[in-house]
């Protein structure tokens, strides 16, 4: 079964799970792809299972969840590059300040008056 029919038929909170490790929860475009989790997760492991997400290996209990390529593109259903999936989605489970200072785009200061 292809990735696009599996994402149909997942549950509402596997779709937030996915949507949330994506950062589609808060932005309109994916700009990261991990889940972090302490110990293993029983849905993420379920979607590891199913071929949508990856677990890194880890040798502490920390355990980080990445979704597939094919999954973030049916999730996103938006055309996406390869080249934007693997050189700009954070893979490293780095956080979005470091994200942004490492991809060169800049945050716009708010004045301390409001």
């Amino acid at each position: 079964m292809s990735i696009p029919h599996i994402i149909e038929r997942l549950t509402t909170e596997h779709l937030r799970k996915l949507r949330y490790a994506l950062g589609l929860n808060k932005r309109k475009k994916p700009w990261r792809n991990y889940y972090g989790s302490i110990g293993a997760n029983a849905d993420w492991e379920h979607l590891c299972d199913l071929g949508i997400a990856r677990r890194s290996p880890s040798a502490t209990k920390h355990v980080t969840y990445t979704v597939t390529f094919e999954a973030a593109k049916a999730l996103y259903s938006k055309p996406m590059s390869r080249n934007y999936f693997d050189n700009c989605l954070d893979e490293q489970g780095t956080t979005g300040k470091e994200h942004i200072r490492r991809s060169g785009r800049k945050r716009r200061r708010c004045h301390p008056l409001g």
